[in-house]
């Protein structure tokens, strides 16, 4: 219980930057559909919105953050079954020169699966790197840590758009290790992603 206070408190002080900040601008919000593939045939799928934030402090400089929240099911179909998550990552740019951008969160989640429900810290790293207007690179490491274990996943997309001004693509793949430390077990899997997204 203790941990997830933490966790909670870590995550709404974000807000508390932006509170205190000279000026706030929020920037374009992108819904993103995504299917995934473990390994080939679309087994999972996921709802994202992604929501950029620039903050302009008292000395003139720029900070971005941005706020993610998914929806996530191992469906195609996004149906609940058996396992079903629902969370959100604010997350802070480190960097972001010569079209290379670094950035680092926390936030947690609620998940629900036939083993019961949990609510793991959750810490991703993301790259990326834009060398034209319409195509990217991104490379994100993310750890999510449990009650009886954790799961490292990395995630490399290629982005494309937006065309007509709102549409986007990515492709990729990902590839996880859950490890639970209770019965010391190993699991291990990979795939293809798709997604399609819609900048507002």
């Amino acid at each position: 219980m203790k941990n997830r206070l933490l966790w909670l408190s870590l995550i709404l002080s974000a807000p508390l930057v932006v509170l205190g900040a000279q000026s706030v601008h929020v920037q374009d919000l992108t819904l993103t559909i995504t299917e995934f593939g473990y390994p080939y045939i679309p087994n999972a799928a996921q709802v994202d919105v992604n929501l950029p934030i620039t903050v302009e402090g008292s000395s003139g400089k720029n900070v971005e953050f941005a706020v993610d929240a998914w929806y996530r099911a191992t469906s195609p179909y996004l149906c609940p079954v058996p396992f079903f998550e629902i969370g959100v990552v604010p997350s802070i740019t480190l960097f972001n020169v010569w079209n290379t951008k670094l950035a680092v969160g926390v936030g947690t989640a609620y998940s629900q699966g036939s083993e019961g429900i949990s609510m793991p810290a959750i810490f991703p790293v993301t790259l990326q790197f834009t060398p034209f207007k319409a195509f990217s690179l991104a490379l994100m490491l993310q750890s999510m840590i449990y009650d009886g274990g954790m799961l490292a996943e990395i995630t490399a997309t290629a982005g494309f758009g937006p065309f007509f001004d709102h549409l986007l693509v990515k492709v990729g793949g990902a590839a996880n290790i859950v490890y639970e430390w209770e019965q010391n077990l190993e699991h291990y899997s990979y795939g293809l992603l798709f997604g399609i997204g819609y900048r507002l």
